[in-house]
């Protein structure tokens, strides 16, 4: 079996990969050892089978970070995976051609999502589209915040959405979390948030004029703990994601 890996991996044949186990990461060798998108075209063709063939289109165009119509014709052969595809190939067109064209005199993230929106919605439909872009934005808008969350943090944002982004600004990468790990903000459901507590947490500190706020993230975040034990899961698997 290690044996069809490396000889998978080193002839540059990745429907080799169909007869190991990480298939995935087999693929993924297979990708970053090929000259071109055009010569990985080729080889994800060869794949048989159906599920392993649209995620070999999948990884080819998250491998080469494809955007535009070269994306849009990629993720269509990537069935089934071609929506993930496609909400990955959305999320990069938007990091480099608004996110990082960006000065310091950055608009209000509501004058933002419009632009946002225009990008994502030649990749998805409306429905989807409003969503994921709204959720780029707040994530956008939470990676501006420092140490203190405070009311420039929130410019022209309502207050729904405002505690959105204190709840991503304070968790990171961590706002994604295990249905079968208790993180410790948990057990303070039910009660106020102190300072003291999102100290010990590693979240942000706060200005006094953004409690009602901060308090309102934390009654949305316990929510979806109570919705998903309600639903008979122990521990959530709650999200605000852009691209997954």
């Amino acid at each position: 079996m290690f044996w069809i890996l490396v000889f998978g991996c080193r002839s540059n044949r990745i429907d080799q990969c169909q007869h190991v186990e990480d298939t995935q990461s087999c693929m993924q060798v297979v990708i970053q050892q090929l000259s071109s998108a055009e010569e990985g075209l080729s080889s994800c063709a060869q794949v048989s089978d159906t599920k392993m063939r649209g995620e070999c289109f999948f990884l080819l165009s998250d491998g080469y970070q494809l955007i535009g119509e070269d994306a849009l014709s990629m993720c269509a052969q990537a069935e089934p995976f071609t929506e993930d595809c496609l909400r990955h190939a959305a999320a990069r067109d938007v990091e480099v051609n608004i996110f990082s064209t960006l000065t310091h005199a950055t608009p209000q993230p509501m004058k933002l999502m419009p632009r946002i929106y225009g990008t994502v919605q030649r990749y998805l439909p409306a429905q989807i589209a409003e969503s994921m872009s709204r959720d780029m934005m707040i994530r956008f808008q939470a990676s501006r915040v420092g140490d203190t969350f405070d009311r420039e943090s929130c410019s022209g944002l309502n207050p729904s959405i405002c505690a959105q982004v204190y709840i991503v600004a304070s968790l990171g990468s961590r706002d994604q979390w295990s249905e079968y790990i208790e993180e410790p903000w948990m057990r303070g459901c039910g009660t106020q948030l102190t300072q003291s507590a999102a100290e010990d947490w590693g979240w942000k500190s706060w200005k006094p004029s953004m409690e009602q706020i901060v308090q309102q993230a934390y009654r949305q975040l316990c929510g979806a703990v109570q919705g998903q034990q309600v639903q008979g899961q122990t521990f959530p698997d709650a999200r605000i994601d852009s691209s997954k």
